[in-house]
């Protein structure tokens, strides 16, 4: 998934086309009296001089929908912003499907169908199932900002032209099934930028797309220029979203702290949210905190242990500051710190609790086993060892079998009692850890975190010991909608 952003221009902008764009024939939707959406209504004189140098020529309603109108089209504008003519969409869609090429001026493209109605045209709702047939996009609009310096990307070699923005958007595309986008299918063919030179928003976007028709093979591959996208949230009062794969890709490598690229994804999401009054929940780990590549078995981690290797909980506590450092502001906010938890073992999920067997928990077990007995005597006595059997700081940690359901008749079971009263311990002192970390930056948002999916079977509820935290918890699934982007770099 990739987030480009786009601003409302000011007409006058000029195509830049290939050697033989001279002969290239373009057709550009022009209607007396067909409402425009943010952005102005061109006039027939503006985009001929703009087109100047072209085969154009004009087209309404009545003759977009004509037999063959687009046959010989290499262009097909649509130029009144967010709006469309919808009675014309068979005609525009067949178009795309065979490969026709789409370019929109300003708002968000095919974001408004517009009607015939009498003698004059209806607007209908917004909507983004017309687009869906390209991307399927979101949009939320960014941070008012300087929208001044403008640059087109030196890889394409185009002159420089006066482009002015009255607000941008953030973008992010989703796969949907009938969406084939080959490599390298979106690209910023200019872009914004700040003082520092840093990209902030790419008012001229490409799209190279391949659209293959119900019980039809693919006939060609189109290519949309587009600016400018808004997000609307339908219906829905809360949003729980977060990352939920690997994180090599949204760390940077210097500093642990997630990518800037991350960061203006969020902050996307939030703008969207709160315009539309949605609380997000933001989820920041998934299952186990500590690997970067879970998909790989043998994938990086950073530390031994994801919740008693300090190595490991400084590594985390560094990705969490960076992302509430910069949204701590946030009145609609609020943070998990974990989604569906396993402790410890990272390649053990959803069993249960299960040792990652490693010294940083060898001496946590150890720890926590000297602080709940009086003496090595009454830890001996409790699991029915012979005196001096069992000495602390060496004390194993359970074999798996001991901590199985089958367990029943194990004389090493009372082991698994005792980590299973060990193990939401130290995951409580991780919690806490984190929500120290997260209010230090002077976040004092609403935390929550996860329940462990690993069953009741073999161990104590988790339930009956979150209230342990003096935070909440979030059971996943419960009243909450997984929706919203996930982010990428």
């Amino acid at each position: 998934m990739l987030r480009h952003a786009a601003g409302t221009l000011v007409l006058g902008f000029a195509i830049a086309a290939s050697a033989d764009a001279r002969e290239a024939r373009v057709v550009a939707f022009h209607e007396p009296g067909f409402p425009a959406v943010e952005t102005e209504a061109p006039s027939r004189e503006s985009l001929s001089e703009a087109l100047s140098g072209f085969d154009v020529s004009f087209a309404g309603v009545t003759e977009l929908r004509t037999a063959g109108a687009l046959d010989q089209a290499d262009l097909l504008v649509l130029p009144y912003g967010s709006s469309f003519p919808a009675d014309a969409w068979e005609a525009i869609r067949g178009y795309l499907e065979g490969g026709g090429n789409l370019l929109t001026l300003g708002g968000r493209p095919l974001w408004v169908p517009v009607f015939a109605d009498g003698d004059g045209f209806r607007a209908g709702r917004a909507t983004s199932g017309y687009w869906r047939l390209l991307a399927a996009v979101n949009a939320a609009q960014v941070p008012r900002q300087h929208f001044t310096r403008f640059a087109w990307d030196p890889v394409w070699g185009f002159e420089t032209k006066r482009i002015r923005a009255r607000r941008v958007f953030a973008v992010t595309t989703l796969f949907v099934a009938n969406f084939s986008a080959p490599d390298g299918s979106w690209r910023g063919l200019g872009h914004f930028v700040d003082e520092n030179g840093w990209r902030i928003a790419a008012p001229v976007v490409r799209l190279d797309f391949s659209l293959v028709p119900s019980g039809a093979r693919p006939r060609g591959r189109g290519r949309f220029v587009m600016l400018n996208f808004e997000m609307a949230a339908r219906g829905l009062t809360f949003v729980r979203t977060g990352i939920w794969f690997d994180r090599l890709r949204l760390v940077d490598s210097a500093t642990g702290a997630a990518k800037e690229s991350v960061l203006r994804n969020i902050e996307a999401l939030l703008v969207a949210a709160g315009r539309h009054g949605l609380q997000v929940q933001f989820t920041f780990f998934s299952f186990e905190p500590q690997s970067l590549m879970r998909s790989f078995p043998a994938g990086p981690a950073v530390g031994r242990n994801p919740y008693t290797d300090p190595v490991a909980v400084d590594a985390e506590k560094t990705f969490v500051r960076s992302i509430v450092s910069r949204f701590k502001e946030v009145p609609f906010l609020s943070f998990d710190l974990i989604n569906e938890p396993s402790f410890s073992n990272r390649l053990a999920l959803w069993r249960g609790n299960q040792p990652n067997r490693d010294p940083t928990e060898h001496a946590a077990w150890n720890a926590w086993l000297e602080a709940h007995y009086p003496g090595e005597e009454a830890l001996a006595a409790a699991w029915g060892a012979r005196p001096g059997a069992l000495r602390f700081g060496s004390v194993p940690l359970p074999e798996p079998e001991d901590l199985a359901l089958t367990r029943n008749g194990n004389p090493e079971q009372v082991r698994a009692l005792d980590y299973n009263l060990f193990a939401p311990d130290a995951f409580s002192g991780r919690v806490g850890e984190m929500v120290e970390a997260l209010r230090a930056t002077g976040s004092r948002q609403l935390v929550a975190v996860g329940q462990d999916e690993g069953g009741v079977r073999s161990r104590r509820s988790a339930a009956t010991w979150y209230s342990r935290t003096s935070r909440a918890t979030a059971r996943c699934g419960s009243r909450s909608s997984r929706v919203g982007p996930r982010f990428s770099s």
